[in-house]
């Protein structure tokens, strides 16, 4: 029984029942913990800020691929399969595009926009996107369009 009541003493004490202040041990382990904390707090805004730039260029590179398909869709069938003229190049980003003949009437487009980097490899690609160019033998008249 003595035992007992030594053993609940002892278990009030270390649960704060009768002690006025916080020992060295408690200490040590608050600082440990709040320095885990806050030294994580860093790690994580690097991790965010890296995930919104890369989103950020995802964004630009789904523009400049609508872009160049419209402009390429827009411009003359053409039956020699080779590249279509682009809008051109950016400071930041180069877009080119490459044609596969499916059959006389129907082209297959990739697009592909690149980052432009400095260093051993100049272009980091971004975005690929694949499109079709149809070759319609009416104008919008209804009359046949000769080439």
């Amino acid at each position: 029984m003595w035992k007992l009541l030594l053993g609940k003493k002892l278990f009030k004490r270390a649960l704060g029942g009768g002690s006025r202040g916080a020992t060295l041990i408690e200490v040590v382990i608050a600082v440990v913990v709040l320095g885990l904390l806050v030294a994580a707090i860093p790690t994580a805004m690097v991790v965010v800020i890296n995930a919104q730039t890369r989103q950020n260029e995802v964004r630009v590179a789904e523009s400049l691929t609508r872009s160049e398909l419209e402009y390429i869709k827009a411009q003359n069938y053409r039956q020699d399969c080779l590249p279509y003229s682009n809008l051109g190049d950016l400071e930041t980003y180069t877009v080119r595009n490459e044609v596969y003949c499916i059959d006389q009437n129907h082209q297959q487009i990739t697009v592909m926009v690149y980052r432009n980097t400095s260093g051993a490899q100049a272009f980091s690609l971004i975005l690929e996107t694949t499109g079709l160019k149809v070759y319609r033998s009416l104008d919008i008249t209804g009359y046949e369009v000769t080439q």
